[in-house]
């Protein structure tokens, strides 16, 4: 692996999941169906390993208002990890790369995945 890519996994995969992240954040005693900072931060993490799958499959599953759309930036997560994990910058490359790819998609793609959301905003 690059040196880049080694520093930028290391970001993530400090986390030890204690959610000491999760129970600071206010959104979590709002909502029990966020997905939660630890475990959006582990899924950012798998998704720019670069010996994973290169594609965007990690990011569409949690591309909802309970996954990376549910942060609300309050930081708090990076506060207090014990292990210096910043589960919000991960959210923030997220939401700029499902944007970027939104912009990339064909528009099949784009009407079937707006199909899903609506009918997961029905259900909720």
């Amino acid at each position: 692996m690059q040196p880049d890519a080694v520093k930028e996994l290391g970001k993530y995969t400090n986390c030890i999941l204690c959610a000491a992240c999760v129970g600071s954040f206010p959104i979590s005693r709002k909502d029990n169906d966020f997905l939660g900072s630890a475990v959006l931060a582990k899924l950012y993490r798998f998704h720019i390993d670069p010996r994973k799958a290169d594609d965007e499959s990690r990011l569409i599953l949690a591309n909802s208002k309970f996954g990376w759309w549910g942060c609300e930036f309050h930081a708090k997560c990076r506060v207090v990890c014990s292990k210096g994990v910043s589960p919000i910058e991960g959210i923030v490359k997220a939401r700029k790369e499902i944007k970027d790819f939104g912009k990339k998609m064909p528009v099949k793609e784009i009407v079937l995945m707006k199909e899903i959301l609506s009918k997961e905003e029905l259900m909720n």
